[in-house]
């Protein structure tokens, strides 16, 4: 890492604008993969070898120019957009780590102590260190996203191909090394959940008591690892709940609740990704008693990145509820929910609760042009919690410091408020569960009469 560092900063800026354009050609090559329209695909089999086709066409950007020879089969511009794709992720990392690593941009203002201009000279190298780890598990979760954003504006669907190895992923990063966490706090001195020497500058990673607790540090006794049981339960209830939601369910009461039951269960366990499912659910819950066993920071960074994961699905899938409520549709697909689940793994439920105040904005403004010109009805929501995601992480220090710190400390100072609005929510997901069953149990009676 120290090499890496004396290089001078346009040298890295342009290493990592290659890489950048490297994860762009890897998320068209996904998108096409994953696609249900395999004509749009230059590489299927289904197009005729024209005599051209050389190992060149797979290149980044040199492909995308030598494959609009086959512009009268799959659309004049089709090449256009994924050489734009590539050429915008690879100026986008070169952004993200010009704007993190060299500007500070994810550090607290005021709490640095440090002297100097910004940049990585400035810092120690645990930090810089740090910083090259947020910015690497930033660069993973938005090529991730890329390739779901390309696949949701092309088949309105978001596939678990993407978001489950990224579930996997983010919850395997924060585990392995904690520090892969937004960063929230500058400390000099050992916290109870770190291991460091006194007098060491390191960077305190968001956990998931803050900003409950005064800070990062201050981690609450009933939440470590170890002697602890009732961490470990949630923790496994959590990753087991996912888990579940991966499998196909089918719901039919008309024949009683217990016809229904065995259903359900027999139709979930016939599915084609019944036994992955399982592996994953086994491996995933041996992982998480052996990082529970070991507690400390990595105990604290796995059980931060599961309530991501909780809270960040449970939002998308609360408005999903009630939009089926009230529309009498689908409002949002599930993939939505899986990939918010996703980005909760990566960046914590704060985050998360950010996003999804943000996502809407996009989402009103598109949408409004889009109705406007006439275009349908049909919006894919997945690109717009991905642009929001890529903006709360870029003003990750102004969101944290005017939009998490304040409110969210509001309901620690009143902890009547939390607990009135989370019996709120719980009640509201009730009511809204069995209204959309009753409406499909009177649905269901209709057909049949």
């Amino acid at each position: 890492m120290n090499v890496l560092l004396q290089q001078p900063l346009g040298y890295r800026l342009a290493g990592v604008f290659v890489i950048g354009v490297l994860l762009g050609h890897l998320a068209n090559v996904v998108a096409y993969a994953l696609s249900d329209n395999r004509r749009r695909n230059p590489w299927s089999r289904e197009h005729p070898r024209d005599g051209k086709s050389r190992w060149l066409d797979r290149l980044p950007l040199v492909g995308w120019f030598r494959l609009r020879r086959k512009a009268t089969e799959l659309g004049t511009t089709f090449w256009l957009r994924a050489m734009a794709v590539e050429l915008a992720m690879g100026g986008l990392c070169a952004a993200l780590y010009w704007w993190e690593i060299d500007q500070w941009a994810l550090l607290p203002p005021g709490r640095l102590g440090l002297e100097g201009r910004p940049g990585a000279e400035g810092l120690s190298p645990i930090t810089r260190n740090i910083l090259h780890a947020v910015y690497a598990s930033n660069l993973l979760l938005i090529a991730f996203m890329l390739a779901a954003t390309l696949i949701d504006i092309d088949e309105r669907i978001i596939p678990d191909e993407i978001t489950v190895p990224g579930t996997l992923l983010g919850l395997c990063t924060a585990a392995a090394y904690p520090w892969t966490l937004m960063p929230v706090w500058i400390a000099t001195r050992p916290p109870s959940i770190h291991i460091r020497p006194p007098g060491i500058q390191f960077v305190e990673f968001i956990t998931l008591a803050y900003p409950f607790c005064a800070y990062p540090h201050n981690w609450p006794a009933y939440l470590e690892g170890r002697d602890q049981l009732l961490p470990l339960l949630i923790a496994l209830a959590v990753f087991g709940f996912w888990c579940v939601s991966l499998l196909p369910w089918l719901w039919r009461p008309r024949r009683g609740f217990d016809h229904a039951t065995r259903l359900l269960i027999a139709y979930a366990i016939r599915s084609p990704n019944a036994f992955s499912v399982l592996l994953v659910a086994l491996c995933g819950s041996a992982g998480i008693g052996v990082v529970w066993r070991l507690g400390g920071p990595n105990w604290a960074a796995l059980l931060t990145s599961l309530a991501g994961l909780a809270i960040g699905g449970g939002m998308i899938w609360m408005v999903r509820l009630i939009g089926a409520l009230i529309f009498r549709r689908e409002a949002m697909g599930f993939g939505d929910v899986t990939l918010m689940a996703m980005i909760g793994t990566f960046l914590g439920w704060q985050a998360c609760v950010i996003i999804f105040f943000v996502a809407p904005c996009f989402g009103l403004v598109i949408g409004l042009t889009q109705l406007a010109l006439g275009r349908g009805r049909e919006i894919p929501y997945g690109p717009f919690l991905c642009l929001a995601t890529v903006v709360v992480i870029a003003g990750w220090r102004w969101f944290l410091h005017k939009a998490i710190n304040p409110y969210l400390r509001l309901f620690y100072e009143q902890p009547k408020l939390l607990m009135m609005l989370a019996a709120c929510i719980l009640i509201l997901l009730a009511v809204v569960q069995f209204a959309v069953s009753l409406r499909r149990r009177k649905a269901m009676r209709a057909e049949n009469h």
